[in-house]
């Protein structure tokens, strides 16, 4: 359990994260670049899921922000998104094989930002809006605010992903946990 006396730093957040997906078969990569963003790290696995019906490539994408809004958060989950997508995952068995999302194939993708603290209404937004919706992909941004040690991420339930949305809480709470 983290000591809430002294503010967490953003290297011991990573350190105690990447070890989490790591230690459930994520490889990590960091300092990438892509599309004008810098990623402190990326952690990425593709395995086959019964209940996603086929093999899904899962992504968590981390940068530092100091003090982000609305608009840069979005931006960033949208380039974390693209990643995503431009890395795909390859089904290991298949030879380097990329299948079509929707064809037995699905990408998840949650974009991290960690930042310093997070004011009222940028949490709320977060909070409050569903994520972009998207054909065989999830897109689910979350911010882990320093200060607080609390993650953000999206709290309501879209009727297009029911099934999924629970799922999609736990997992961030599982792995992203401070």
């Amino acid at each position: 359990m983290l000591n809430r006396d002294k503010q967490d730093t953003a290297e011991a957040y990573l350190a105690r994260v990447t070890q989490r997906l790591k230690d459930d078969g994520f490889t990590i990569e960091g300092n990438i670049k892509y599309n004008g963003q810098t990623y402190d790290c990326v952690a990425k696995r593709t395995i086959y899921e019964i209940d996603k019906f086929g093999y899904a490539a899962t992504f968590y994408l981390f940068a530092r922000f100091s003090a982000p809004d609305i608009s840069s958060l979005r931006d960033f989950s949208r380039i974390s998104f693209k990643y995503a997508l431009h890395s795909g995952g390859i089904i290991p068995f298949a030879g380097g094989i990329r299948l079509p999302r929707g064809f037995f194939f699905s990408i998840c993708c949650f974009p991290v930002a960690i930042v310093n603290d997070i004011d009222k209404d940028t949490s709320e937004a977060i909070r409050s809006k569903g994520p972009p919706k998207h054909m065989a992909a999830f897109e689910m941004p979350v911010v882990y605010s320093l200060a607080s040690g609390k993650l953000h991420y999206c709290e309501i339930t879209p009727m297009w992903g029911r099934i999924y949305y629970d799922q999609m809480r736990q997992t961030i709470n599982t792995m992203l946990a401070p």
